[in-house]
C-alpha cells in the first residue's frame, strides 16, 4: 500500500513485503522510447528522500545517462519517425531522411548515443568536405544533426549534445544579384495573374525572406485597417519543417503594407476562397492547403517565372536584396530599412548594403546645394 507523497517527492511508496521505503525518478528512454527508472531503497523515509536529492542532482548534471546502450542510428531512426515525421511534408522528410542515411549514419551511427563526441561530429564535416560535399549541404548535416541531439539532451539521453562544441561548416555568403526597378516591375508584370503574384510583390516591396513569406498565416494579416499591416512571426525551417516561431525579437516585427501589396492579398485571398483553399490558414499555401516546401518553390515556381520575364537566373532570396537596394535608393532612412527587413542593428544592414550608399551621396550634395545656394 502507498503512502501519501508530499510535493516533489516523486515515486515514493512504502514496500511492505521488502520492509523498506522505496523510491525512484525517470533518468531517461530506452530504445523503445519508454521511460527507464533509477530505484532507491531506505529503511526510513527521510533518508530515502536524502537519496532521491542526491539522485536528482546526478541525473541533472548528467550521471545518469551513462548506462544508455541505444547506437546512434537508433536514436536517429526512432527521432526521425516518431519525432520528426508528423511535422514534415513528404518531400522534408526525403530531405532529411536522405541526410541521414547517406553522411550521418554510416559515419556515426556505430557508435553509443553516449560515447558521440565533438571530435567525431568535427571528424565527419571534414570527411564530407574531402568528398566534395558543398558547404551548404555540410550545414544542412548539422542543422539536421544538432536537432537531434538537442532533443537526445531534452530526454536526459546524453549529458550535453557535442554539437555545441563544434565548429559548424561555414557558407560563405554568395554574390548579391539585385534587380533595379525595371527588372523589378518586369517581373511583376509577369507575374500578374499568377497564382503566387502576391508572394512576388511582398518579396518586393517588403524584403521578408523566403521563409517568412512562407510562414505568413492569415491571422498575421490587418487587410481591413486604415493602414494594412502584416506581422512577421514564424518562419519555415531552411530545410522544410513546417513552422518555428522567429528566434530573435528584432525578427519578430510588424509592418506597414504599400498600396500594391495590400491590395495583392485581397485578391489573393478571394481567389485562394474560389479555388477551395478556404479551410487553409496560409497565406501562401499549395494546391493541398499546406505551405510550400521551400525547394519546390523555387524550382516549380520562381526559376520559371524568371524565365517567363526574361530575366537572369536569380536566388529568390535576391529578391530580399532588391527589396532593400530599392529603398535605399529611394532615400529611406538606412534604420527604417534595417527595421523593416528585421536586422538586429543598422549595422548589419550597412555592412551588406553599404556598397549602394555611395551613389547617394550626389543626392547630399544637391540638397547642400539647395539649401546654401545663397552664399556661393
Amino acid at each position: 500500500m502507498k503512502a501519501p507523497r508530499g510535493k516533489g517527492e516523486g515515486g515514493v511508496h512504502f514496500s511492505r513485503s521488502k520492509g523498506l521505503w522505496v523510491g525512484s525518478i525517470a533518468i531517461a528512454l530506452d530504445e523503445n522510447g519508454r521511460a527507464k527508472r533509477r530505484y532507491v531503497y531506505a529503511k526510513r523515509k527521510e533518508d530515502l528522500l536524502d537519496k532521491l536529492d542526491s539522485l536528482k542532482a546526478d541525473k541533472k548534471d548528467g550521471k545518469l545517462v551513462k548506462s544508455e546502450k541505444i547506437r546512434v542510428a537508433k536514436y536517429l531512426e526512432r527521432w526521425l519517425e516518431d519525432v520528426v515525421r508528423p511535422g514534415l511534408t513528404v518531400g522534408s522528410y526525403k530531405d532529411y531522411n536522405s541526410v541521414l542515411r547517406n553522411h550521418v549514419i554510416p559515419n556515426l551511427g556505430g557508435y553509443r548515443l553516449r560515447d558521440l563526441e565533438p571530435l567525431h561530429i568535427q571528424n565527419l564535416y571534414a570527411n564530407l568536405e574531402r568528398k566534395g560535399n558543398s558547404a551548404r549541404n555540410r550545414q544542412k548535416v548539422h542543422i539536421i544533426l544538432s536537432g537531434a541531439l538537442k532533443q537526445a539532451l531534452a530526454w536526459n539521453m546524453i549529458a550535453v549534445n557535442p554539437c555545441k562544441a563544434v565548429k559548424p561548416p561555414k557558407v560563405e555568403r554568395k554574390e548579391m544579384h539585385v534587380l533595379d526597378e525595371s527588372q523589378s516591375e518586369q517581373l511583376l508584370k509577369a507575374a500578374k495573374g499568377d497564382r503566387l503574384y502576391a508572394l512576388y510583390v511582398l518579396a518586393i516591396t517588403t524584403g521578408l525572406r523566403q521563409g517568412e513569406l512562407l510562414g505568413l498565416k492569415w491571422k498575421d494579416l490587418k487587410l481591413k485597417d486604415e493602414q494594412p499591416t502584416l506581422t512577421v512571426c514564424r518562419t519555415l525551417d531552411p530545410i522544410g519543417l513546417v513552422a518555428k516561431d522567429t528566434k530573435t525579437p528584432w525578427s519578430r516585427r510588424t509592418i506597414d503594407l504599400n498600396t500594391l501589396a495590400a491590395s495583392a492579398l485581397r485578391d489573393h485571398q478571394k481567389n485562394m476562397l474560389a479555388g477551395g483553399n478556404r479551410a487553409s490558414e496560409w497565406v501562401f499555401s499549395n494546391t493541398e492547403g499546406n505551405p510550400y516546401f521551400r525547394g519546390n518553390l523555387v524550382r516549380q515556381q520562381f526559376e520559371p517565372m524568371l524565365t517567363k520575364a526574361e530575366l537572369p537566373r536569380i536566388r529568390f532570396h535576391d529578391l530580399r536584396h532588391t527589396a532593400a537596394s530599392l529603398m535605399i535608393a529611394k532615400g529611406v532612412n538606412i534604420k527604417v530599412v534595417s527595421a523593416i527587413l528585421g536586422h538586429k542593428d543598422v549595422v548589419i544592414t550597412l555592412d551588406r548594403y553599404g556598397h549602394i550608399l555611395p551613389s547617394m551621396q550626389r543626392q547630399a550634395v544637391d540638397a547642400m546645394d539647395s539649401l546654401f545656394s545663397k552664399l556661393a
